[in-house]
């Protein structure tokens, strides 16, 4: 996580202890809400966790796009929350149980995932590499159906003579 645009060391220490302490992410608001707790909340670097692909494992089947979209919400609830808690102030959801203070954190929307080339310009910009598929991925089918040949056995023909390459053939 250190090595990602926009993260420090602290704040990467920090998730790791928070996580060995208490175990696992289960999701984006599960994450949010505990590290909230010990690290100002920074859209830079929570834009950047998500658009690298590091919060996939905890996403629930939705895409970066829908995470993108959700994470300020969930700013706003929890800045909201812990106004109220440090004003004293209680909800009618606190004597509801969790289930009913659960259902008041705010859904993530359905949107369709980034488009590929995007999700690799953030992975390249974050992460200054592409962690998801290669660029040229996309064009595998295209570039197998190309007669290519390795350069090694490009330089066993030519030091054989072959007729396919010779001294002096443009390759």
């Amino acid at each position: 996580l250190g090595a990602l645009s926009g993260i420090g060391s602290t704040t990467t220490q920090k998730i790791e202890a928070e996580r060995n302490a208490n175990g696992p992410f289960v999701n984006l608001f599960d994450f949010m809400n505990r590290i909230g707790k010990i690290v100002s909340m920074d859209k830079k670097w929570l834009d950047a966790l998500i658009k690298s692909g590091c919060m996939d494992s905890i996403s629930e089947g939705h895409n970066r796009n829908e995470l993108l979209a959700v994470y300020p919400l969930y700013q706003q609830y929890l800045a909201n929350e812990n106004a109220s808690s440090s004003n004293g102030q209680i909800s009618l959801f606190d004597f509801l149980g969790e289930d009913a203070k659960n259902a008041t954190i705010p859904a993530i929307p359905s949107l369709p995932d980034l488009d590929p080339d995007v999700k690799l310009a953030f992975e390249k910009e974050i992460a200054y590499m592409y962690l998801s598929q290669h660029p040229l991925e996309t064009y595998r089918k295209w570039i197998s159906a190309i007669k290519t040949d390795d350069i090694s056995n490009i330089v066993e023909k030519l030091e054989k003579e072959t007729p396919e390459y010779q001294v002096g053939t443009k390759i």
